[in-house]
C-alpha cells in the first residue's frame, strides 16, 4: 500500500494516516509504503504525519518502507537531489522515524565544482559513488535495510554497473521498476536475468529477491 505524504491539515492528517493503517489491515498487506520529500519547504509538518503513520503501522506489526528522496530548492542549493550529504540526511531521518526499510538513491561521487555548495560538514569527504553508498548504509540507515532505488530508464550496461556498486556498498537489495517494465518484454526478462545473478553473488542467506 503506497502513497506520497504531501497532505495538510493536523486532524485530517491524523484520520488519513489511521485510514492507511486500516485499509492496509482490510487488504492483508505486508508493509505500507510511503515517500518522505527531506528538504521541502514543509518538511517539518511532512516528517510530523509521518511519524504518526509509523506509530499507527507499528502498533499493529506493520512495517512502513519509505521512499527517501530529497526534492526542493533548499536540496538543489545544497548540491542537488543526488548530493551525498542531502541522501544521508534522508535515510537518517526516515531511519529515527523508524522506518523498517528505507529506499534510495545511489550518491553521487564528489564533484570538485560542487564542493562549496555541499552541507559544511561534506565539503571534505572526497567519497566515490559506491563509498558514498556504504557510508549511509554503516552510518545512516541505522537498524532499517537499506535498497537502492532503481531510478529513470538508463541502458543495461548502466544499470548493471549501478546495482553492482550498490551491492559492493552492502546495500540490503534493490526495487527496479521503470528499467524494467519500460522495455521490450524478452529484454525485461534478460535483465532481471542478470540482476539476480548479481544479487545472488552477493547474498549472504542464499535467499534472493528482486
Amino acid at each position: 500500500m503506497g502513497n506520497s505524504l504531501l497532505i495538510t491539515g493536523g486532524d485530517l492528517a491524523s484520520r488519513i494516516n489511521e485510514a492507511r493503517k486500516t485499509k492496509a489491515l482490510e487488504f492483508d498487506a505486508a508493509a505500507i509504503g510511503t515517500t518522505f520529500y527531506y528538504g521541502a519547504p514543509d518538511q517539518y509538518k511532512i516528517m510530523e504525519r509521518l511519524s504518526g503513520l509509523i506509530e499507527a503501522a507499528h502498533k499493529v506489526d506493520m512495517p512502513v518502507i519509505v521512499w527517501a528522496y530529497p526534492r526542493g530548492k533548499f536540496v538543489d542549493a545544497k548540491g542537488g537531489k543526488d548530493a551525498l550529504g542531502n541522501i544521508a540526511g534522508a535515510v537518517k531521518l526516515a531511519n529515527d522515524m523508524g522506518a523498517a526499510i528505507v529506499k534510495a538513491n545511489m550518491p553521487q561521487a564528489f564533484n570538485p565544482a560542487l564542493k562549496q555548495s555541499y552541507h559544511k560538514a561534506y565539503q571534505e569527504i572526497e567519497f566515490d559513488s559506491v563509498e558514498g553508498m556504504k557510508w549511509i548504509v554503516k552510518g545512516c540507515a541505522g537498524y532499517s535495510g537499506l535498497i537502492l532505488s532503481g531510478g529513470d530508464k538508463i541502458s543495461e550496461d548502466e544499470l548493471k554497473a549501478k546495482v553492482l556498486s550498490a551491492m559492493e556498498a552492502e546495500a540490503d537489495g534493490l526495487v527496479i521498476g521503470r528499467n524494467v517494465f519500460l522495455r521490450k518484454f524478452d529484454d525485461a526478462v534478460k535483465i532481471v536475468n542478470e540482476l539476480m545473478k548479481i544479487l545472488d553473488e552477493y547474498s549472504t542467506t542464499g535467499d534472493t529477491v528482486l
